[in-house]
C-alpha cells in the first residue's frame, strides 16, 4: 500500500514487477487514478477508500 504522488507509486510498482515474475501475487493498493500505471506493471490493483489529495483540496482539508 503506498499513497502520494507518482513518485511514491512508481518505485512500488517496480518492486512488484519483480516479485510477480519471480511467481508472487501481487495487489498494489493506492489512488484510483493510479490503476492505469500499476495495472501496466502487470500488478493486480485495490484503490484506496480515499484520494488523499482530493481530501487536502476539499473544505474540510484546507481547514487543517
Amino acid at each position: 500500500m503506498t499513497a502520494g504522488s507518482r513518485g511514491d507509486v512508481a518505485p512500488f510498482t517496480g518492486l512488484g514487477h519483480g516479485l510477480a515474475r519471480a511467481g508472487h501475487a501481487v495487489t498494489l493498493v493506492t489512488h484510483g487514478r493510479f490503476e492505469p500505471l500499476v495495472t501496466g506493471s502487470g500488478l493486480a490493483f485495490h484503490a484506496l477508500p480515499v484520494d488523499p489529495r482530493a481530501e487536502l483540496h476539499s473544505t474540510r482539508g484546507r481547514g487543517l
